[in-house]
């Protein structure tokens, strides 16, 4: 996987924009050439945190599966087995909040889009008890005129 990821990064780092690809013949300006090769080198940038935060948090996990597998029983210490399993398994967690927070800091498009996505979920000046209100009054509703039709 990290040889895939590896790959990855390396094209969107190093490979020239395709002229065909890239819409020379639409008008395509030379700016905007440069400007998909910095869009491109930040995506390098943000994939390899991702890949670095997964190897660090997954890390741990696997090198206690490992010792598990290779190491014979009577070398445990219980409570530090137990410890490093409970530290493996939150650090997975963490990966998984982790990802939304470098996608957060590094790619303006993933800001803009999950403020869109929270105005669209969330009305201005009601609270979320009136929210809740006013989604069960409009399924009630619309329950009420589904059944409606049907007895018709």
């Amino acid at each position: 996987m990290g040889v895939a990821y590896f790959k990855i990064a390396r094209c969107l780092w190093m490979n020239p924009i395709d002229k065909l690809s890239s819409g020379e013949s639409s008008g395509l300006t030379a700016g905007g050439v440069e400007a998909q090769l910095v869009q491109r080198r930040k995506i390098a940038k943000m994939l390899f945190a991702v890949v670095v935060c997964f190897f660090c948090c997954f890390s741990v996990h696997h090198i206690i599966l490992i010792l598990h597998l290779h190491l014979p029983r009577e070398n445990w210490n219980v409570k530090a087995k137990i410890t490093l399993v409970i530290i493996g398994h939150l650090l997975v967690y963490v990966n998984s909040a982790l990802n939304p927070i470098i996608y957060n800091f590094m790619s303006e498009k993933f800001r803009m889009s999950f403020l869109q996505t929270c105005k669209c979920c969330i009305r201005r000046g009601s609270s979320p008890s009136e929210q809740i209100k006013l989604r069960s009054s409009k399924n009630s509703q619309s329950y009420q005129d589904e059944t409606k039709v049907s007895e018709i």
